[in-house]
């Protein structure tokens, strides 16, 4: 249940220590970062507490993480300076979430 509610709070914390006037904006957008999360409508069963995320679903994958480091890349030569900032606000908090998926699978 912690590592759930980590999934809230860190986001949480991050908005508000960066972005204060507009904090909440920008935890919306990173609470946006569970939907990588429905990758794990493919496995069976759906949740399994006892499973690593970080390697077994494709969305939680080496391939996926190369990815969106590509795309936060590329997102700094956007024209539009709000897409560009959703863009890298929704990254970091998938950063987050697979940060905290991964630290779910040491403990």
């Amino acid at each position: 249940m912690l590592h759930i509610a980590l999934h809230f709070i860190l986001p949480l914390v991050v908005a508000l220590a960066v972005w204060r006037p507009q904090w909440w904006r920008n935890y919306l957008w990173m609470l946006g970062a569970f939907i990588i999360d429905l990758d794990h409508l493919l496995a069976d069963p759906i949740y399994d507490p006892e499973r690593c995320s970080i390697g077994f679903h494709p969305l939680h994958s080496t391939y996926a993480v190369m990815f969106y480091l590509v795309v936060l890349v590329f997102s700094w030569f956007w024209p539009s300076i709000s897409w560009r900032q959703r863009a890298q606000v929704l990254l970091l908090g998938i950063g987050l979430h697979l940060f905290l998926d991964a630290l779910d699978c040491f403990f």
